[in-house]
């Protein structure tokens, strides 16, 4: 979404909606919340000031061009920011049912020789 050549306020809700579900794994925030908190309110933040300049230039016409790139350069640089973050910390994890009839079980390592063999229970 940061490399996007239009920006609406659609974007911004889907894009945070999912933000909390990408924080679960990640280590950075985990290890610093504060980290994790700051990213959040600052891209809420500029959500907010780039909604002010860009209802008034839409509903009313007043030339705010000026601002909303300067808030849009702002603005990328955060996601840019969020992403590094979140990208150099995540951590894999593989979810799957504890009981039922979709439940996965765990594979077991077999060694025999110099070899290691995967095996499905």
């Amino acid at each position: 979404m940061a490399f996007n050549k239009v920006m609406t306020a659609q974007y911004f809700l889907w894009y945070m909606s999912l933000l909390p579900f990408i924080a679960i794994n990640n280590g950075a925030i985990h290890s610093k919340p504060w980290l994790g908190l700051v990213l959040y309110l600052c891209q809420i933040g500029f959500m907010l000031y780039w909604g002010f300049y860009a209802f008034q230039l839409e509903f009313f016409g007043t030339n705010f061009f000026e601002q909303l790139h300067w808030i849009n350069s702002g603005f990328f640089v955060i996601n840019c920011i969020s992403m590094v973050v979140v990208s150099r910390h995540h951590k894999l994890t593989i979810t799957y049912e504890l009981d039922g009839p979709n439940q996965v079980q765990p594979l077991k390592e077999e060694k025999s020789g110099d070899k290691t063999k995967i095996k499905q229970n």
